[in-house]
């Protein structure tokens, strides 16, 4: 990893154990693949297993890049049925980190994908992987915080009150 790099895998090293999920999120070209790579193997070292959820054209990539950091992670299509899949398998909820590529798809709390994904992460530590945690407007983000973060008072935002819905409400409007 290059200096930059290596110091957003600490700083999201951090933040997900203070708070149980973070956004690794950065520009396209970063390489955010190998930083998030990087953290699953510091994980791993802790005796952590972790199921990455990506989009099926970069399977395969997700797959070579964690095998060059020897991270034995299971790789999922972000494929509705896959997502499913993981509920109904015993050994794949006992995994105790999701790390979710193009994490944006996931900003609709009404699509099914999205409530088995929430199903998926409780309880969890979620990594948060994209370029675009923003896509169509500020909720995008509230609802992929919720994947880590179900309940709404907080102490990640320093606001007052404390209260995630109503922050994110205000600034939509």
């Amino acid at each position: 990893l290059y200096p930059f790099q290596k110091d957003a895998v600490i700083d999201a090293y951090r933040r997900l154990q203070k708070y149980g999920g973070v956004f690794l999120a950065d520009v396209p070209g970063l390489g955010k693949t190998y930083m998030g790579s990087a953290l699953l193997a510091h994980l791993q070292e802790e005796g952590e297993r972790a199921i990455v959820i990506c989009s099926p054209k970069i399977q395969e990539q997700w797959e070579q890049v964690l095998d060059d950091y020897n991270v034995n992670a299971k790789v999922i299509s972000r494929d509705h049925n896959k997502i499913a899949e993981i509920i109904n398998d015993d050994r794949m909820m006992q995994r105790q980190v999701i790390l979710i590529d193009e994490a944006h798809h996931f900003r609709n709390p009404e699509t099914i994908s999205y409530k088995d994904l929430q199903i998926i992460c409780e309880g969890k530590k979620v990594i948060l992987v994209g370029a675009t945690p923003q896509n169509l407007r500020i909720l995008d983000i509230y609802h992929q915080l919720k994947l880590f973060h179900p309940q709404e008072m907080t102490e990640i935002l320093r606001i007052d009150p404390p209260d995630l819905k109503k922050f994110f409400d205000k600034a939509d409007e």
